[in-house]
């Protein structure tokens, strides 16, 4: 399966950073929807969708014989049949990895970690649902809409991050960035909270009313992130939308 490397370190981070999400009302638009609406309005070519969501399982040490079983429940569940299964198995950690495809080609990675720490008796096992799609990014509620009706099945606080990733012929000017920028702050209805501007990179934080979860960037809500750079090899501008951050590489 494709980007397995990124996904490893990824799903590190997100085990060794802890992001306190904070949720607020429920808007009728969804996270994603919003991230497709500001995606359209700037006239990008498509390159990926990804969703990625985790959340404690349980507040225990669990064997490599119960992830497989929760594993195969969850595959069940999202109609997945053709698997690759890798397991780790140790003293304190058990880890078993699926890399699969659904029907519609998404590549989907599901992750359940379980670690014990000997000295304090902290324990915990972490589940971890990953979904990248490379071809039509339109129908993407179909499998959100799934995955989280399997962590509400588990009684799993889900921490969601979604990211969007498309392309523009040639490299843009600083001027031209910074205009589809502002389109997006204003179809998002959004406020800027921090920015980072230099010849390669250009990176703004964002918050808006219009998106039911957000983190803290120091004593600021931040809830929306826009990535663009330029890449040469390709000759193509880069733009990645995230929500509440974006937990993809670029």
């Amino acid at each position: 399966m494709k980007k397995r490397g990124i996904l490893s370190l990824i799903i590190v981070v997100l085990l060794i950073v802890s992001i306190n999400y904070v949720f607020a009302e429920k808007s009728k638009l969804r996270n994603e929807n919003i991230l497709l609406k500001i995606f359209e309005e700037i006239d990008g070519s498509f390159e990926s969708f990804n969703v990625n969501y985790n959340g404690r399982l349980f507040d225990k040490f669990n064997d490599i014989k119960t992830l497989q079983n929760i594993s195969e429940d969850i595959c069940n569940d999202l109609n997945l049949k053709e698997i690759h299964i890798e397991k780790i198995e140790e003293e304190n950690i058990n880890k078993l990895t699926i890399y699969t495809r659904d029907n519609s080609n998404r590549d989907i990675t599901i992750i359940t970690y379980s670690y014990i720490d000997r000295n304090s008796n902290k324990q915990e096992t972490t589940l971890f649902i990953d979904v990248n799609d490379n071809n039509n990014y339109r129908n993407i509620e179909n499998i959100t809409g799934k995955i989280s009706s399997i962590f509400e099945k588990y009684n799993i606080e889900s921490e969601v991050t979604s990211a969007i990733t498309g392309t523009f012929d040639g490299k843009l000017s600083e001027e031209q960035q910074i205009e589809k920028i502002d389109k997006m702050i204003s179809t998002s209805n959004s406020e800027e909270v921090e920015s980072l501007k230099d010849s390669s990179l250009m990176s703004v934080s964002l918050f808006s009313k219009n998106i039911d979860r957000y983190i803290y960037s120091g004593d600021k809500k931040m809830n929306l992130h826009i990535s663009m750079r330029y890449n040469s090899y390709d000759d193509k501008t880069y733009i990645l939308i995230g929500t509440p951050i974006i937990a993809v590489a670029y």
